[in-house]
């Protein structure tokens, strides 16, 4: 693995841990109550809800259900273009992409992001 791929990873692992994941189980704790000893009880409401989501394919989630996901969709994406387009200035540093033009790998990422937010903005409307 390439040291600039080993970095990326780092930086979106680091969003997954620190954004969703633990936003997740901040949600989660919140919703629940801590005993005196320890434990931590998950109301029956939640644990009927959760596990019926996890039995659940996303196509046959709510709609409700679906947009939770889709929020957290378009924040990794954000993210993901947010550093394609720091990669983006570093090669137009060093070397002229352009010169694949349309074929270029950037372009093609630049246009498939573009391609899921027109797909998304039409599922919502």
């Amino acid at each position: 693995m390439s040291k600039e791929l080993k970095e990326r990873v780092e930086e979106i692992a680091e969003f997954c841990h620190n954004v969703q994941w633990s936003g997740w189980m901040k949600y989660l704790f919140s919703k629940g109550e801590f005993m005196e000893d320890g434990r931590w009880i998950m109301p029956s409401w939640a644990v009927k809800r959760w596990q019926h989501q996890t039995k659940t394919l996303y196509k046959n989630l709510s709609e409700k259900e679906k947009e939770s996901d889709r929020d957290e969709a378009m924040a990794l994406l954000k993210l993901i273009n947010f550093e394609q387009e720091k990669v983006k200035a570093r090669i137009d540093e060093n070397f002229n992409y352009k010169f694949y033009g349309d074929w270029s790998p950037y372009n093609r990422a630049d246009l498939r992001i573009k391609e899921l937010q027109s797909q998304l903005q039409e599922s919502e409307g």
